[in-house]
């Protein structure tokens, strides 16, 4: 267990997160390549998240624990920081 959660959460978790993050996110397609499936020789479908509204395959997960926050945490905000950005230098970092 990390911080109050379970590294492998139960289908009963799992559909709590769906009801609770079901207003915040696109339900997004699910997409097959009959090329893939022969060159394979298997199924293979693509959830296609990056169709979420901002973009990214993290919008479920993030505005889950976003809704699992308290009202004291949420009263502090969040700010939601992409690994991309950390790496590369930002004009607003550096002062004139």
């Amino acid at each position: 267990m990390i911080n109050g959660f379970t590294l492998k959460p139960s289908s009963d978790d799992i559909l709590e997160a769906a009801g609770r993050i079901t207003n915040f996110i696109h339900h997004t397609p699910v997409l097959t390549s009959r090329f893939l499936d022969m060159q394979f020789n298997a199924n293979i479908f693509f959830k296609c998240e990056n169709f979420q509204k901002v973009g990214a395959f993290k919008a479920r997960g993030a505005s889950n624990a976003v809704l699992l926050l308290n009202k004291e945490q949420q009263a502090h905000g969040v700010a939601p920081i992409r690994r991309e950005i950390m790496h590369r230098p930002s004009p607003m970092l550096h002062p004139d």
